[in-house]
């Protein structure tokens, strides 16, 4: 299992002739990667709107979806608190993987 600790850039990639955005994740290994911003946001919606948030890209394509977290921001906060209490108390919250038969 794998574990992130933050998104840190985004960038348009082409896949099979179509656009796709992608996210550069921190992995608690100190590796980074790129990852799709669906499988992201899939897992971890928080986490990805709080990066949306920080870099005001609520307005833009790909990032819209967003709004139904950053639009309340006591309720935003609460949900930061909670991801930011639960690793605090559980380590990880999230955690990304397979498991090897």
């Amino acid at each position: 299992m794998w574990t992130f600790e933050k998104i840190t850039n985004h960038r348009k990639n082409t896949a099979n002739g179509k656009q796709i955005m992608e996210v550069g994740v921190l992995w608690d290994t100190g590796e980074k990667t790129w990852e799709p911003l669906n499988v992201m946001k899939t897992n971890d919606p928080v986490m990805v709107a709080q990066y949306v948030k920080e870099n005001n890209l609520q307005d833009l394509p790909y990032w819209k979806w967003a709004n139904r977290y950053v639009k309340n921001p006591k309720k935003f906060l609460r949900y930061c608190r909670q991801i930011s209490l639960a690793k605090k108390r559980n380590g990880p919250v999230y955690k990304f993987g397979f498991k090897v038969p």
